[in-house]
């Protein structure tokens, strides 16, 4: 079954199809995540495009835009897939807001990119925790990620490692008290991937753990989070424990970080983390998002 392809959509009002990349390019201190959530129910498309930069600025936005067609575009940001559950192009040409660093303008950013997977795409679904029946889908994969960025004023060339998840399915976010995204890449054989969502005292984990040739199903993950005087995460101890019961112990630190307010649908704070992360002597990369609900 191609689980790649467009699907749904179902028939929650909130029906949602989601398409997320990310990547950091260490020997260029840039990093970058993207997505574009589907949303025909509500006739609407939500776009996510984030570029943290060298210098410290960071450029792009997030934007609901009117739903016009059923491909994962957005306002000059395109996912095409090249081939099923391996290769996707990611392009995106269009002016964006830049703040922060040592400029504060609008970039014209131009990017042409490829994501090819290295392992084979793990498909799993999460858990609403206190409610019957599934939450969202998921195909998760790590891979690399190769091609060109411009922002009109820098070049760069990227070839580094990178993550994506592929999402449908009812969010149901109203009902969520906070819900996790972690993905790190130690080398092109070992890497991890995890969502979490959180209610009612419930925590409901799912994800991936790949080393060498192996995939592992995630089965459960303890994270402790430390955070700053301003509440914002600031390291994580992380214990991912796999379906042959190993467990697997990740320190994470925030490198880079940038914080969001949503209304929609209900008020909540989104926090986005690049992390250097440690485990076993390795080194690795990833990101890591954590929705929060307003009390």
């Amino acid at each position: 079954m191609d689980h790649d392809g467009f699907h749904g959509p179902g028939p929650e009002k909130d029906w949602s199809e989601e398409f997320y990349f990310d990547f950091y390019d260490r020997e260029r201190d840039l990093c970058g995540y993207m997505r574009i959530a589907l949303r025909p129910n509500l006739r609407e498309k939500e776009f996510q495009f984030h570029l943290l930069m060298p210098d410290g600025s960071t450029i792009g936005g997030r934007e609901r835009v009117p739903f016009e067609s059923q491909r994962a575009e957005a306002k000059g940001l395109e996912f095409s897939r090249v081939m099923p559950q391996g290769i996707w192009r990611i392009t995106m040409k269009a002016n964006m807001p830049r703040v922060g660093g040592r400029i504060e303008k609008r970039s014209h950013v131009e990017m042409e990119l490829v994501f090819t997977g290295l392992n084979e795409a793990v498909i799993s679904e999460e858990r609403m925790p206190g409610v019957a029946g599934p939450g969202m889908s998921h195909v998760q994969q790590f891979g690399t990620v190769a091609g060109k960025l411009s922002t009109g004023i820098e070049e760069f060339v990227i070839d580094t490692l990178g993550y994506r998840d592929h999402s449908w399915g009812s969010p149901d976010l109203g009902r969520l008290g906070s819900g996790m995204m972690i993905a790190c890449q130690f080398s092109k054989d070992h890497a991890f991937g995890m969502f979490r969502c959180s209610g009612q005292g419930q925590d409901s984990d799912a994800g991936f753990i790949h080393i060498a040739v192996s995939n592992r199903a995630l089965d459960s993950a303890a994270i402790k989070t430390y955070a700053g005087p301003d509440g914002s995460p600031k390291s994580m101890q992380i214990t991912l424990t796999d379906t042959t019961g190993v467990t697997h112990k990740v320190l994470a630190m925030v490198l880079k970080a940038s914080k969001e307010q949503e209304t929609q649908p209900r008020a909540h704070t989104v926090h986005k983390m690049l992390l250097r992360c440690s485990t076993e002597g390795r080194v690795g990369y990833g990101t890591a998002e954590l929705w929060v609900a307003s009390p």
